[in-house]
């Protein structure tokens, strides 16, 4: 081919583009809150965080949903508070050792289950003793015989003698503990309770430390703590069945009569918990009984001790 002489021979060529670095790899970007348990912070694998158990709403919280969460939690009757109440009822020893050999989905934590029944067990107080009922029943009339003795003994023991006041000094004193006595009542069925809680906490651990002493050197044996689940499973249920118990008995009898029906129940529970907890024979049965008879005469002592202080420095 000829060659073309008025073609320019020297035309450059386009320079290839500087070899770059290759840029490094950004790392990847934060989980959004979308994307991570709001609750815990744990990357979000499906509708419930595999970490804690929290349950993922897509959508804005309703009161549809709220109901549905807490029917799901309290409502099933195979899982939550009925599941352990009815199990509670039946074989509450049964229902402690199986939450402490692991099954605990189903049922409701025992120091939770223990506060509900004090919490049940407080709102029928009201139902059998309120405070006119008290004052009536547990006021004693101060010219009765029982209150001449009880004043007569009262002013021995303080080394005085009764036969050296006249009647009128006489009348005026037992007016005076008349008046102290409709005043201590009503600020002692208050304290009661304002501290019931404290109170059957303090009878689940007494309980407890009575079933681990008692059933101690066995062939299986409990720790102190999962005592205590025995003992907080026994107190809630018999805080919600003396209650009860309580309120039917008042429509017939005494407040007394409630009191006496309280302290069988509590030792029926036991012996009944103690059977399904350590084993199903009758002597297991029997020492459950007396750790449930100990127990009360321990918790009346506590009350007594805790309230009764508390009780006159309100009303002094």
């Amino acid at each position: 081919m000829a060659h073309d002489p008025a073609a320019p021979t020297d035309v450059p060529r386009p320079e290839a583009a500087p070899a770059t670095e290759a840029e490094p790899a950004t790392e990847a970007e934060p989980t959004t809150e979308e994307t991570v348990c709001p609750n815990c912070g744990a990357d979000r694998l499906g509708d419930y965080c595999h970490a804690c158990g929290q349950h993922f709403l897509d959508a804005r919280l309703t009161l549809r949903v709220v109901w549905r969460e807490f029917a799901e939690r309290y409502l099933k009757l195979e899982r939550g508070l009925f599941a352990t109440l009815r199990l509670a009822l039946v074989n509450p020893g049964g229902l402690a050792l199986r939450y402490v050999e692991g099954e605990r989905k189903r049922f409701v934590n025992p120091v939770s289950f223990l506060l509900i029944g004090s919490a049940i067990s407080v709102l029928l107080i009201p139902l059998y003793a309120s405070e006119e009922r008290m004052i009536d029943e547990m006021v004693v009339p101060t010219d009765s015989t029982q209150s001449i003795a009880s004043f007569e003994m009262g002013m021995r023991l303080g080394g005085g003698d009764p036969a050296s006041l006249t009647e009128e000094e006489r009348a005026e004193i037992m007016e005076r503990q008349a008046e102290m006595q409709q005043r201590f009542m009503p600020v002692y069925l208050d304290t009661i309770q304002r501290l019931n809680a404290v109170f059957v906490f303090a009878l689940a651990l007494i309980l407890a430390g009575l079933l681990k002493f008692l059933f101690s050197g066995r062939e299986r044996t409990f720790t102190f703590a999962e005592t205590v689940v025995l003992g907080c499973f026994i107190v809630g249920i018999y805080s919600i069945l003396s209650g009860l118990a309580a309120t039917i008995a008042a429509q017939f009898a005494p407040l007394v009569a409630g009191s006496v029906v309280g302290s069988v129940l509590v030792v029926g529970i036991v012996a009944l918990a103690a059977r399904g907890f350590y084993g199903q024979t009758w002597g297991n049965a029997a020492l459950g009984a007396l750790a449930g008879i100990i127990a009360m005469v321990a918790y009346l002592v506590v009350i007594i001790v805790v309230s009764v202080p508390i009780v006159l420095l309100r009303t002094l």
